[in-house]
């Protein structure tokens, strides 16, 4: 017997719009739901890749939703984002039905799935046609988890970025790879969002979520960058990670998403230097949020 409900979240009959919802036990649910895009660059890969870390999240009371979305071998980018967005459109439409919280709708996304986590969640309340060939506006994330994430795509890659025409061809224009570029994308707007990479991250360098830190605390977004050392692509796969992984990730749900107003209070009360004032008259203690 299955442990997760499968939906389709636009119409039609392509196997790879589906979604698959892992429900939390009732007395631990805290009401949030995470949609866990997979990774394999695009061409590669489907939502039951993340079904054991979809597990780990709804065992700490998270309803965690695999999401599938079309491959470049049946659809051109930007289809895989179309879809994306019409997966979060569709939670936000249900979240009754699931019983969520409609403003505790994260995004999680690990390597390729995780570059479409951060567009979408940089691109959200703008004009972009979604998979249903509408322009419905989507609600913006309350959050962003980013494994190993792809930061900047360039025709003539440098520092943090990898080469565009991997995934959208030998043709691409640098428009469309600045376009397609997660760290473009940030502003002071930007959810609160937590980078996890391995340090030995032989794919897609952690270097990569380097920048993207360095380019959300520019513009003060609540962030946190986590490397896991020795650690290479997909660690996380490994039990032992993805149970410590799903932890990191509640612990930092629960702290800007879910109950913030009770984590600063066990802060204040826990750390007797929370409420100090800083050394030499810097800023207070939380103008930065590292």
């Amino acid at each position: 017997m299955s442990d997760f409900s499968t939906f389709a979240y636009v119409p039609g009959d392509d196997p790879r719009q589906r979604l698959d919802v892992f429900t939390p036990h009732p007395v631990a649910d805290l009401h949030t739901a995470v949609l866990v895009l997979h990774g394999g660059a695009f061409r590669l890969g489907d939502r039951a890749a993340v079904h054991a870390r979809c597990r780990a999240l709804s065992a700490h009371g998270l309803t965690a939703i695999a999401v599938g979305y079309r491959l470049l071998d049946s659809a051109a980018w930007p289809a895989q984002l179309d879809d994306a967005r019409a997966a979060l459109l569709w939670t936000h439409e249900h979240a009754d039905e699931l019983g969520v919280d409609a403003g505790h709708i994260v995004l999680q996304g690990h390597s390729a799935g995780a570059q479409l986590a951060l567009l979408l969640a940089g691109t959200t309340g703008r004009y972009q046609p979604d998979a249903r060939g509408t322009a419905a506006p989507v609600p913006a994330p309350a959050a962003v988890i980013a494994y190993y994430p792809p930061a900047a795509l360039s025709l003539t890659p440098g520092r943090g970025e990898l080469p565009a025409q991997h995934m959208l061809g030998p043709d691409v224009t640098a428009e469309e790879a600045a376009l397609a570029s997660p760290i473009n994308h940030i502003d002071e707007h930007y959810p609160p969002t937590v980078l996890i990479h391995g340090t030995d991250d032989r794919f897609i360098p952690p270097v990569t979520s380097l920048c993207l830190f360095d380019a959300l605390t520019a513009v003060g977004v609540i962030r946190e960058l986590h490397l896991v050392s020795g650690q290479d692509h997909e660690f996380d796969t490994t039990p032992r990670y993805t149970r410590s992984s799903a932890r990191l990730v509640v612990d930092f749900l629960r702290a800007h998403v879910i109950e913030p107003d009770q984590v600063t209070k066990e802060v204040l009360e826990g750390n007797l230097l929370a409420s100090m004032p800083p050394p030499g008259g810097a800023a207070g203690p939380n103008a930065d949020h590292t």
